[in-house]
């Protein structure tokens, strides 16, 4: 599941650090709401730590940093 939900998020990333000119509006609000979303994953610890050590993706990094320290202050 943890290797379903990286795949995702880096496809997504993709889609957010696209170009204005190869994505349109729509998949951008679509990815950033995944981000969102993600960022609300209650207890993601384990989830978080995986991404932090096996992406490659230094956007995806950043969310699961940031999604780590919402989980540390909210629990």
């Amino acid at each position: 599941m943890s290797e379903a939900v990286l795949q995702q998020l880096e496809t997504y990333a993709n889609l957010v650090l696209a170009q204005p000119n190869e994505v349109s509006n729509e998949q951008r609000k679509e990815a950033q709401q995944i981000f969102l979303d993600f960022q609300k994953t209650k207890t993601p610890f384990e989830l978080c730590r995986f991404i932090l050590e096996t992406s490659r993706v230094s956007f995806v990094q950043f969310q699961a940093a940031a999604c780590l320290k919402n989980g540390v202050i909210r629990d």
